[in-house]
Order: structure tokens, then sequence, then C-alpha cells
């Protein structure tokens, strides 16, 4: 996923959107980490654990959030402007809660980044149909 981000990172504007508990270490770890993995040149916005991520964004543009959690997701897309990927980590998704698009960690970065890529354009073309109709 790491390489995958760095790839959409070039085409996209890409921003890190994770949430933290609110103690005096969780977000300093996360950003040692995004430095240590060469993610440390994107924009990063820290949520306190357990509030909406997209309360979090700005709602005039299009968002996408991927995440590995069901319930971040199903959140997420009755914001305005938000869709949801479903991020397969190897132990999630045993409940079948997500019915929208998903990648896999078994993905190598290449086919992870293009079919990132495919979800957008799809994304773009219905709303292009729905605007125009």
């Amino acid at each position: 996923m790491i390489d995958a981000v760095k790839m959409l990172s070039e085409e996209y504007d890409v921003s890190i959107l994770s949430a933290v508990y609110q103690d005096n270490h969780s977000m300093d770890d996360k950003i040692t980490w995004l430095n240590n993995n060469g993610l440390g040149h994107l924009q990063r916005i820290f949520v306190p654990y357990g509030q909406p991520k997209q309360k979090y964004i700005d709602q005039e543009f299009t968002s996408i959030l991927i995440d590995d959690y069901s319930k971040n997701l199903e959140e997420w897309i009755l914001a305005k402007n938000c869709y949801g990927i479903k991020y397969l980590n190897g132990i999630n998704a045993t409940k079948g809660m997500w019915n929208g698009f998903m990648i896999s960690s078994r993905m190598n970065p290449n086919a992870m980044c293009t079919t990132i890529k495919g979800i957008v354009s799809q994304l773009i073309a219905q709303n292009t149909l729905a605007k125009s109709a």
C-alpha cells in the first residue's frame, strides 16, 4: 500500500487521514512511521479516535477514503462528495458488511494503483452523467 500511495501522490492530491488516540504519543508515533516509510511529504490530518473522519475534510471536493474499517467507510459515504474503498488487509472483511469498491493487500503496488485509478475514473464518469441528467 505504501508504494501505491507514493505512485498515486504523483498524480492526485493524496492526504493521510488517520485516527489517533488522545494521548501523549500516538500522533508522534504515526508521524514517525509516515516519515520512516517515505510518506512524510503528504498532508496529514489526524482525527481524534472515535470522531467521524469526514468532519475533518472540505466536502466541496471529491474525496475518496481508503480504509480497512467498514464503520469508517459507512460513515464516510454519507457525506457530500465522499466515496469509499475498502482495504482488505487479510484479517478484516469477515462479516461482509461492505459492498462497495475494494482493494487487497495481496495486490502488488502497480495493480493496486491501477485499480484505484480505475475506480476514480468510474466515479468521475458516474458524476458527469449524474450532473448532465
